[in-house]
């Protein structure tokens, strides 16, 4: 496998309860469930919204995320915090994040033993803006 290009994406598709707040607030939004369709990657969950990426090649994640009324929640950014490793802000190991209609396309370049925190920012469709707060390990 040549390890410079990403192959199909994972499909990580949330679930949030509805959620309302003011337009000018975050709320921190727990999800009550997840999908993930691995598509050939070696993409794992673990406990119950986190992924573990395993091997050395690089995959692409697609996240999505809808509320519990089925309404599609916009995913509208992504913010990284290393928690070990030595690429301070993540740039080294997610060199691209791509949002449009589809969600957030993530590139992960998966560097070995290192462990990242992320948000993902979502808006629904009152305009109202979310964090998912899970995590990816690399192995």
């Amino acid at each position: 496998m040549n390890t410079d290009t990403i192959d199909t994406p994972a499909y990580v598709a949330y679930t949030v309860a509805a959620y309302t707040g003011s337009p000018t607030e975050v709320l921190t939004i727990n999800p009550t469930g997840m999908n993930l369709t691995p598509n050939g990657n070696s993409i794992t969950q673990s406990g119950s919204f986190d992924l573990i990426v395993s091997g050395r090649q690089r995959v692409s994640i697609r996240f999505t995320v809808t509320d519990s009324n089925n309404a599609s929640c916009a995913v509208v950014g992504i913010a990284i915090d290393p928690q070990s490793g030595i690429d301070p802000a993540g740039r080294a190991a997610f060199p691209t994040a791509l949002v449009n209609n589809s969600g957030l396309l993530l590139a992960d370049h998966n560097p070995t033993n290192t462990s990242y925190d992320f948000v993902l920012l979502i808006q629904n469709a009152a305009g109202q803006l979310g964090l998912i707060d899970p995590k990816i390990t690399n192995q």
